[in-house]
């Protein structure tokens, strides 16, 4: 595994904490003022293992540092989260699910909950055959 530079730290440390937004992140940590940049830069940035891994490691360390008693404190305030809504004249409380589940998910993810995610990439390269090129010939042909 190679070593990772200084800004590369910062970008998981600052993913973790930004509630893993790899386009905030990099904007943050390489001052970056362009939108698109930054949201490509991030992707790039999720692709490597070492990054990943340094995310898990940058996460683990702050879930380790609060109690397990104030999380589940925290978290059942959260899971009781409502909204208010005007029905007419009348504001009555109803239950609100996105709170909830953004409570929800963020303690199982704190507490390792979730099986890390995995990807793989596969580059294909095929060669179309003698048939393929006919057939779209013959759609070009149509086409005109």
């Amino acid at each position: 595994m190679t070593k990772l530079k200084p800004k590369d730290k910062a970008f998981a440390k600052e993913y973790v904490l930004n509630g893993n937004n790899a386009k905030e992140a990099v904007a943050k940590v390489e001052k970056i003022t362009n939108g698109n940049y930054a949201k490509q830069k991030g992707h790039r940035q999720m692709k490597k293992p070492e990054i990943q891994a340094e995310i898990q490691k940058v996460a683990q360390s702050i879930a380790d540092r609060i109690p397990d008693d104030l999380l589940v404190k925290v978290q059942l305030e959260g899971l009781e989260a409502t909204r208010s809504i005007a029905v007419g004249e009348e504001i009555i409380e109803t239950a609100d699910h996105a709170v909830r589940h953004k409570f929800l998910d963020s303690g199982l993810k704190l507490k390792g909950a979730y099986s890390p995610e995995k990807s793989i990439n596969i580059n294909i390269d095929a060669q179309p055959t003698e048939k393929i090129k006919e057939l779209a010939r013959k759609l070009k042909e149509l086409d005109n």
